[in-house]
């Protein structure tokens, strides 16, 4: 018999994985550039080109920024590459419990997350809520269901989604790769039901589901892949 190698969690997301060990029900939900920019901007456009910020979607996501519940987790951007960002979000959330990093993920975590996610989850029944264009074949985990909402756009399915939550059994685990559509739902869903798992996984596995390596899917302080002038905060 092969015994399975142990892979050590990071302590920045040790948060993160003692909730899925435990199955204690938790939401994170990530405001980085393109949240903080939709909230603090008319007319901007976010996820990468994918979604114009409406009013209504501004306010959407302002609302989910300051919403504070137990074990409900608020990404917000990094202090030294968008400093005027993070202190619009730290001005607004002050000295929350459950505040973390936007990243807490991907850059120097990514890799370390995606070494232990498969594991973690395996004694959930996930639903995957993401675009036309991901498949989830091969993923690092098996979801038992998936809805599919095109890209482009996808706030305007909202009133579509909003309510599903009531579809939801009992304890699943959910995870959202929908823009910025997906920190409103991913808030919004754990409010009404404090029993479920919500998050806002974004482009984590968009390697998988899309064939799309982005600069934050190295895995930098295992893999030995080197930036110049990288973040020391978040990268």
């Amino acid at each position: 018999m092969v015994k399975k190698a142990i892979v050590m969690i990071n302590s920045e997301i040790q948060w993160f994985f003692n909730h899925l060990k435990n199955k204690e029900p938790f939401a994170f939900s990530r405001f980085n550039d393109g949240e903080m920019g939709g909230i603090m901007y008319k007319n901007f456009t976010a996820a990468r080109g994918d979604q114009f910020v409406t009013e209504e979607l501004a306010n959407a996501l302002k609302s989910s920024l300051i919403h504070k519940q137990k074990n409900y987790y608020v990404g917000i951007p990094c202090s030294k590459c968008f400093p005027e960002m993070y202190q619009y979000a730290e001005n607004l959330i002050r000295d929350y419990e459950f505040k973390t990093k936007a990243t807490i993920l991907i850059n120097r975590n990514w890799k370390n997350f995606i070494d232990n996610v498969g594991e973690a989850v395996s004694n959930y029944d996930i639903l995957w809520i993401g675009g036309e264009d991901q498949n989830i074949t091969a993923l690092p985990f098996t979801p038992i269901h998936q809805i599919k909402i095109p890209s482009k756009n996808s706030w305007r399915f909202y009133l579509q989604l909003k309510d599903y939550y009531h579809e939801i059994p009992k304890n699943y685990l959910v995870m959202i790769s929908l823009g910025p559509t997906a920190r409103v739902l991913t808030q919004q869903w754990f409010f009404h039901r404090p029993d479920l798992t919500v998050l806002d996984i974004g482009s984590c596995f968009d390697p998988f589901t899309r064939g799309v390596y982005h600069n934050y899917h190295k895995g930098w302080d295992t893999t030995g892949f080197n930036l110049t002038n990288k973040c020391s905060e978040c990268n």
